[in-house]
C-alpha cells in the first residue's frame, strides 16, 4: 500500500493525504506562497505518521533528509535537480564559518539512501549515491535516424544541462532550437541568447506555461 502526500487535484492510485486544494502550478493562489512552503507540509505530515510506514520515497529535494535524525523510518531520497549549488557555496564563506555548516544538516543527508537521475548528479553529490534513470516511454519517443527540422531542449536551461553543447549541436545539424522558457524562473539567459546568435542558431522560445494564469 501506498500512501501520497500532495495536492488534493493528484490523479493517483494511492492513498492520497491533500495538503493543498490544487497543484501550486494551476493555482493563482498558490503563488502567494514559497514553493518549498509545500515541501515543508509534506515532510511534516509524513513525519508525523511515520510509524504507518516500512519506508518513506522523498522528493523534496534534501528538507526531508536534513530530519532524518527525528524519525526511525528509512528514508530513500530521490534528487531530482541540480546539486552543485547546494554543497558549492560553502567554499564561499571565511573559515570561522564553516564549523556551523554541520549544523544545517548537510551530514544528516549521508543517514538516507540517495537516489540521483544522471551520472552527473552522481559526481557532484559529495555522499554515496544510487544512479537510475527517469524513465521515458519510448513508444512515445521513437527513435529516427534522419534527423527533423528542430532540437527540442527538454527542460528549462541551467549552466549544468549543457547549454553550450545543445547550441554547438543545433549548429552542426543546422536545426532549430526549441527550448521551454517561464518568466518567474528567468530560464533564457542573455548569454544564452547572445551564444545562440554568434553561432546563427535560430531559438523557438515555447511556454512551460501550466494554465492560462501563468501566460504572460
Amino acid at each position: 500500500e501506498v500512501t501520497l502526500f500532495a495536492t488534493a487535484d493528484s490523479k493517483t492510485s494511492a492513498k492520497l493525504i491533500p495538503l493543498w486544494p490544487k497543484a501550486a502550478t494551476r493555482d493563482s493562489y498558490g503563488s502567494l506562497l514559497n514553493r518549498e512552503t509545500y515541501s515543508l507540509w509534506s515532510v511534516s505530515e509524513a513525519f508525523k505518521r511515520h510509524k504507518d510506514f516500512d519506508v518513506i520515497h522523498d522528493h523534496t529535494r534534501f528538507i526531508a533528509p536534513r530530519f532524518a535524525r527525528h524519525i526511525s523510518t528509512p528514508i530513500v531520497s530521490t534528487v531530482h535537480h541540480p546539486i552543485s549549488f547546494e554543497f558549492s557555496y560553502k567554499k564561499n564563506y571565511p573559515s570561522e564559518y564553516q564549523s556551523y555548516f554541520s549544523t544545517s544538516g548537510n551530514e544528516d543527508i549521508q543517514t538516507v539512501s540517495t537516489v540521483v537521475v544522471s551520472k552527473f548528479q552522481a559526481k557532484e553529490f559529495p555522499f554515496p549515491s544510487k544512479t537510475i534513470y527517469n524513465g521515458l516511454a519510448l513508444s512515445e519517443w521513437i527513435f529516427k535516424e534522419e534527423p527533423g527540422e528542430y532540437l527540442a531542449f527538454l527542460g528549462y536551461m541551467t549552466a549544468d544541462k549543457g547549454v553550450k553543447e545543445a547550441i554547438e549541436a543545433a549548429k552542426k545539424t543546422k536545426t532549430i532550437m526549441e527550448i521551454n522558457s517561464y518568466p518567474e524562473r528567468m530560464d533564457l539567459r542573455d548569454h544564452h541568447v547572445r551564444a545562440a546568435v554568434k553561432a546563427g542558431v535560430k531559438l523557438v522560445i515555447s511556454t512551460d506555461s501550466h494554465n492560462a494564469d501563468q501566460l504572460h
